[in-house]
């Protein structure tokens, strides 16, 4: 089993590589860690399924979030992008941080959930761990969201991601 600071490791040095790699960014700083608590704003959260649940989240304000979007999706800060395109570009960039931290060899047997956008502040149970990594990005401010559940709770939040899955179909 991984600590949450194996976690937040691994978490920043996928960022790192995504943000200076795919993104195109020059830099990838660390602001600060902050532990308990899961930031509110505009991004996607990712299940990561073994001996326990992992829920990686990659959260900013709606502008920060078009930002990385249009980075991925190689557009000028100028050009349209629809909610729609922004948040498959959200989840995408959290799908591919979560496949950059599962190199660690602990987590490669981990199975990977699908992506979820959210809005607003995400929900878990009191019994889970939180911890999230403020990030700077060449000026462009995110946080990066590590939720570890306990054993019961990966049970019920797996189910519940399965469900959640297949009630949020896009319409």
């Amino acid at each position: 089993m991984t600590t949450m600071e194996d976690w937040l490791t691994a978490s920043i040095g996928a960022m790192t590589e995504l943000g200076t790699s795919v993104l195109g960014y020059g830099a990838v700083t660390v602001v600060g860690t902050t532990r308990g608590v899961v930031p509110s704003g505009a991004g996607a959260y990712l299940s990561l399924i073994g001996d326990e649940t992992v829920e990686l989240g990659l959260i900013a304000d709606t502008a920060a979030c078009a930002a990385a979007a249009r980075a991925l999706l190689g557009m000028a800060p100028e050009e349209e992008l629809s909610e729609s395109d922004m948040a498959d570009a959200c989840c995408e960039i959290v799908n591919m941080a979560s496949g950059l931290v599962k190199r660690t060899p602990e987590l490669e047997a981990m199975k990977t959930g699908l992506p979820l956008f959210v809005s607003g502040r995400a929900m878990f149970p009191e019994s889970a761990e939180a911890s999230s990594v403020e990030l700077d990005l060449d000026g462009l401010r995110l946080w990066f969201v590590v939720i570890r559940m306990p054993g019961e709770a990966a049970t019920t939040r797996t189910e519940a991601g399965k469900a959640c899955a297949l009630c949020h179909r896009p319409s």
